[in-house]
């Protein structure tokens, strides 16, 4: 059966999560039952160039294109940031949508909000990917609610944090520098300011 997906942002962690999935397709599939398809992703520059073949008519600058599309069943979001991503994922929601994001201030500012929304609307909100670096932490913890009581979580389980923390003690740097650096490795997210269209469809 084939599973179709939007990509919300082509950034490091985009690309990443394509040629991931791209190249995963048939070991998915025999897991699941399930063939994911990425039928269309999100970008601000259609026309930037990129280390990924044979994407070009999948891109898109119109995020209607994709929280529209009634084929596309999950959203992958790894835009970064909140705005436009808060308002993407809530019409993702509302439209029974899954929702898969690595927006750590998505999910720190917004998650109970956007979980209690999804459970309203009988999907999945998905947010491994915003901690601990992928490390299936949340997913432990959902396992353990089941048969123990958990009152606090504490800590810093997330890898571009811990890099900039580092940054910052160790060598002194200030957070703006810190970050710079996160960016360049391929860390964090790069952010340029730009907006994505906005949504206009209803359901």
């Amino acid at each position: 059966m084939e599973f179709k997906i939007g990509l919300l942002g082509f950034g490091t962690v985009g690309s990443g999560v394509y040629k991931i999935v791209t190249s995963r397709k048939q070991h998915i599939k025999q897991k699941t039952g399930f063939y994911p398809e990425i039928k269309k992703i999100l970008v601000k520059h259609p026309d930037k160039p990129r280390n990924v073949n044979g994407i070009d008519e999948i891109l898109t600058t119109d995020a209607n294109e994709i929280l529209c599309d009634s084929e596309i069943s999950a959203i992958i979001e790894v835009m970064g940031g909140i705005d436009p991503a808060y308002d993407y994922v809530k019409k993702a929601l509302i439209s029974k949508k899954h929702v898969i994001t690595a927006n750590k201030e998505l999910i720190a500012k917004y998650g109970d909000e956007l979980r209690k929304m999804a459970e309203e609307n009988g999907v999945f909100l998905k947010f491994e990917a915003s901690v601990a670096g992928a490390i299936p932490v949340i997913h432990q913890i959902e396992r353990l609610k089941i048969t123990d009581e958990i009152n606090f979580v504490g800590g810093i389980i997330n890898g571009t944090t811990n890099y900039i923390l580092t940054q910052i003690i160790e060598k002194g740097m200030k957070y703006d520098e810190a970050l710079a650096a996160a960016q360049k490795r391929g860390y964090a997210e790069k952010q340029s300011g730009l907006r994505y269209k906005r949504i206009r469809c209803s359901v």
